[in-house]
């Protein structure tokens, strides 16, 4: 039996102590609130004060209960400390504990409506019931007046010869019964054939037909009210739609990250065409180490220079020849389907979320998430202009080269009197010299190069990159 009673006072002794650093926990999570937000918005808030009446309801049930079990130990270690006045006190510590907890489970009970925000309709229902708050303490002061005055005639004018009226809390009970129908009506009318059916009648048209439909007209009114602010402002934001604007930040971050590797691959490919400084037809790894410079590896799935190069390099020289460049090319030709292709599923992914409820606030919302990858969008467009211009950049260089040599073979023919001349015409490209018949002759020749080179630098107004 000792063992029995050992073991038990360890499994009690560890839930003491458990229960103890949760209420411990729990009163540092609210000294943590109030610190963070000021005394004076945590009193405003009514679910703190029931926070801590629960808290400290267990707090003393605790206590109770410890004391109460260290006398059971005390009794059972010695026991001639039983007596009739040690067990009366023992009772009422378990009496007073039992009252205590059944306090403790209705208020955790009723802090579910600190929650309510799961649906819109539970959030309807808690604002309706703060909104009338006040009404409804009103009305409560009214019905008790006429509770304790139908109470006090009752229990004065039945209560010697009726038991349901016999004491004061008795008719009270009996009063609130009769609203909802369980009342006798021949025992009261046997009573006083005349005082008996005036009392219960006139509690019965108060009580149901004005002070209840009272009640009712102000839980509608309310309603009402909410229901209109809903309507103007929109429904309020509910958990729900926590958990669906979380999910599409989620996905809005996925989808960026995806757009700037998708970037990334495009101004890696087109770096490479322009990567061979020295125009030797490889790509050493210094070349490929400025081509991928200021190119966040995490954007090429973790690939730096070195794994770029073993990837590619397949006789392991350090040195991309053509084949090994076309391998590359592939490479990230492969890639970039890859991304696109997990694009294309995250849109699928994101167009498939539930849509915010109404409202002007979730349609701000739904435009900033909308709106939250212009800046991605415009560094692609950035990107792409800079890959013109350097296209354009390198066509202009083999246009001048081209004109050049026009321009050279053009004054070996003028010796022989033939008339030509090259002009850029205004309304063609830039990548189209155009090569006519003039009637007027070429200057000398050691001013044709010049006056070519003039002649392009006019006709670059088409191409206006700045």
């Amino acid at each position: 039996m000792d063992m029995h009673v050992a073991a038990d006072t360890q499994i009690g002794g560890t839930l003491y102590l458990l229960s103890s650093n949760f209420l411990d926990r729990y009163i540092v999570e609210e000294i943590v609130e109030i610190a963070k937000g000021g005394i004076k918005p945590y009193l405003k808030q009514f679910w703190n004060f029931v926070d801590w009446t629960n808290l400290i309801v267990f707090g003393v049930v605790i206590g109770m209960r410890l004391r109460t079990t260290l006398e059971v130990i005390g009794f059972i270690a010695d026991p001639s400390l039983f007596e009739a006045a040690n067990l009366q006190t023992l009772g009422w510590y378990f009496d007073q504990e039992q009252t205590l907890n059944g306090v403790n489970a209705l208020i955790c009970w009723l802090k579910v409506f600190k929650y309510l925000k799961i649906t819109r309709r539970m959030t309807q229902l808690s604002r309706t019931i703060t909104k009338a708050i006040i009404d409804i303490a009103i009305f409560a002061c009214v019905l008790l007046l006429f509770v304790l005055g139908y109470g006090v005639f009752g229990f004065m004018v039945f209560g010697t010869d009726n038991p349901e009226y016999m004491t004061m809390t008795v008719s009270i009970q009996t009063l609130f019964r009769a609203i909802f129908g369980d009342f006798d009506a021949r025992a009261i009318s046997q009573n006083d054939s005349l005082l008996g059916p005036i009392y219960l009648f006139s509690w019965i048209m108060i009580a149901v037909a004005l002070l209840l439909n009272m009640f009712i007209a102000i839980l509608t009114e309310a309603y009402m009210q909410v229901h209109n602010e809903d309507k103007e402002r929109g429904s309020e934001v509910t958990i729900f739609d926590d958990i669906k604007k979380a999910m599409k930040k989620r996905y809005n971050a996925l989808l960026k990250r995806n757009e700037e590797q998708i970037h990334a691959i495009q101004e890696l490919k087109n770096r490479l065409e322009y990567g061979d400084e020295d125009n030797d037809g490889v790509l050493t790894r210094d070349e490929l180490e400025k081509v991928v410079k200021d190119i966040d590896p995490q954007l090429l799935e973790g690939y730096t220079v070195d794994d770029l190069m073993q990837e590619v390099d397949m006789d392991g020289d350090n040195v991309l020849d053509a084949t090994e460049l076309a391998r590359f090319r592939d490479f990230l030709e492969e890639k970039s389907r890859g991304f696109h292709e997990e694009r294309k599923k995250l849109r699928t992914d994101y167009s498939a979320l539930p849509k915010h409820g109404g409202g002007m606030g979730a349609a701000v919302v739904s435009l900033n998430e909308d709106l939250s990858d212009i800046p991605v969008r415009v560094q692609a467009l950035q990107d792409d202009v800079k890959s013109l211009q350097q296209g354009i950049a390198s066509l202009t260089s083999k246009v001048d080269a081209l004109l050049t040599i026009a321009v050279n073979g053009g004054s070996t023919g003028g010796v022989g009197g033939v008339r030509e001349d090259v002009q850029l015409h205004p309304s063609s490209s830039l990548s189209s010299p155009l090569v006519r018949g003039s009637s007027v002759r070429h200057p000398p020749n050691h001013n044709r190069h010049e006056e070519g080179k003039a002649k392009l630098q006019s006709s670059k107004y088409l191409v206006d990159l700045e």
